[in-house]
């Protein structure tokens, strides 16, 4: 009997030294695919800017408009939409614009930033002339032309920008060769004495524009009627 229980003594007391030993398990070698849910942050809506590619110390407000990098914009177009009273409030963040804290409006890109289009028409005896890059999300640089036969009688070139009220509604123009209707975005320019409006539309992976020019001496004018649908050079 004694001896039993020396055994289990001696059984009891191996299981305590055993268990109060450090016990460190076997490393797993098995790599695990990444998931992409795990490797994608997406960002907060309130801290959109500070996630974004645009630095944020360039973050500006200009009176009730807020803008998270001024050189994407025009300067002409962030003064003249302070003065639209359409919401309290507009914020543009990377290529869009947040009305009123409530509404998203992307801007209009019919050309891509930095691309270059050629564009020409003809209509009778006159030939019209394009060329339009654009340079951020409001702006283009263009040269237009109008020539009768071999004799230039427009010659213009500038830097045009879009209506900051553009997120109420495209134009709408026609192309005279098809008879069928597209939208297109409006882009201003004034001089002295004439304003020139460039309607630039994208529509079926087609580039089509219309040019009008209004000025103080109307013999100068070019109504869009009379513009033919300028199409790209081939």
């Amino acid at each position: 009997m004694l001896q039993s229980k020396s055994a289990i003594c001696l059984i009891l007391f191996a299981l305590c030294i055993f268990a109060s030993c450090e016990f460190t398990p076997p490393k797993h070698t098995e790599t695990r695919a990444a998931n992409p849910v795990d490797t994608i942050l997406l960002p907060d809506a309130d801290d959109f800017t500070a996630k974004s590619k645009l630095t944020p110390e360039k973050k500006i407000t200009l009176s009730k408009v807020t803008v998270d990098d001024p050189a994407y914009y025009g300067e002409s177009f962030l003064e003249e939409l302070a003065k639209i009273n359409f919401v309290p409030h507009y914020e543009l963040r990377d290529g869009f614009m947040l009305l009123g804290g409530k509404d998203t409006v992307f801007f209009p890109l019919p050309i891509e930033i930095e691309e270059e289009k050629n564009l020409v028409g003809k209509r009778d005896s006159f030939t019209y002339r394009l060329t339009i890059r654009q340079i951020n999300y409001t702006t283009a640089i263009f040269k237009f032309q109008k020539l009768q036969f071999d004799s230039l009688m427009v010659d213009l070139a500038g830097e045009a920008a879009i209506s900051p009220s553009f997120f109420l509604g495209d134009e709408s123009d026609e192309d005279d060769e098809t008879g069928v209707s597209y939208f297109a975005n409006e882009y201003t320019y004034e001089v002295a004495d004439c304003q020139i409006n460039i309607r630039v539309g994208a529509d079926d992976k087609q580039i089509r524009a219309k040019v009008n020019q209004y000025c103080e001496d109307k013999t100068k004018n070019i109504t869009l009627a009379e513009c033919p649908t300028l199409r790209m050079v081939k």
